[in-house]
């Protein structure tokens, strides 16, 4: 499967300003491939409500592509720690980025401005894109992972035999036991396109999978 892939650039709130001050001037340099959206980034820095971002941040236009690039500061992740990372990248002109249109700006992104930012500074940290090829094993557990295979690969995707059920409701209680967030978007996605569910079917586990955790966090409380 093909996923919207992410550019991470763990750093500090320091760090992130002078590669955004970095990023400023490459892109003074690149004057016919990108451009900062200066408008977009007026508008952000006067909402000082809950939208407000805490850090530096930079939104720079894909002239190429028609598309912009959201590069912003965050002080902590679940995933990784303070650092700057590609937010979205949003389409000037038409309602939606393709995943693979997204991948591409983001990638060019990349490889014209980021990574000739941190080279000319001599930056040490480790920046990482990550791939977007992925499967059930990326987006949760590793158990959680193996007892939906065990399911997937055996159900009836049409009309669940009881086995199945019991099948499934070991999975939903293996997720709620991680106590890690598992995606509805991207368990919709793993049951359509690794496993072949119809879409209706996948939409109808999704919300049982739903039901089924709020239920045994609230019995638990």
């Amino acid at each position: 499967m093909k996923r919207f892939q992410e550019l991470i650039v763990p750093c500090s709130a320091d760090a992130a300003t002078a590669i955004v001050n970095g990023i400023t001037e490459r892109i003074q340099q690149l004057p016919s491939d990108w451009e900062i959206n200066q408008r977009a980034m007026e508008n952000t820095r006067r909402d000082h409500g809950v939208f407000a971002l805490p850090g530096p941040f930079i939104y720079v236009n894909c002239l190429a592509k028609k598309a912009m690039v959201a590069f912003l500061f965050r002080s902590e992740s679940t995933r990784k720690g303070p650092g700057l990372w590609v937010s979205n990248i949003v389409p000037l002109e038409s309602s939606q980025l393709s995943v693979e249109e997204y991948n591409t700006v983001l990638n060019q992104f990349s490889t014209e401005v980021v990574m000739p930012v941190l080279a000319k500074m001599q930056f040490t940290g480790q920046p990482e894109t990550t791939s977007e090829d992925w499967e059930a094993a990326d987006a949760m557990p590793k158990n959680c992972a193996d007892l939906l295979n065990q399911f997937a690969t055996m159900a009836n995707k049409y009309s669940l035999h009881p086995y199945d059920e019991a099948r499934w409701r070991q999975f939903v209680l293996a997720a709620w036991k991680s106590g890690q967030h598992v995606d509805e978007w991207n368990l919709c996605e793993i049951l359509e396109k690794q496993y072949d569910f119809p879409s209706e079917q996948a939409m109808v586990l999704c919300d049982q999978f739903n039901f089924g955790i709020a239920l045994l966090r609230e019995s638990h409380e």
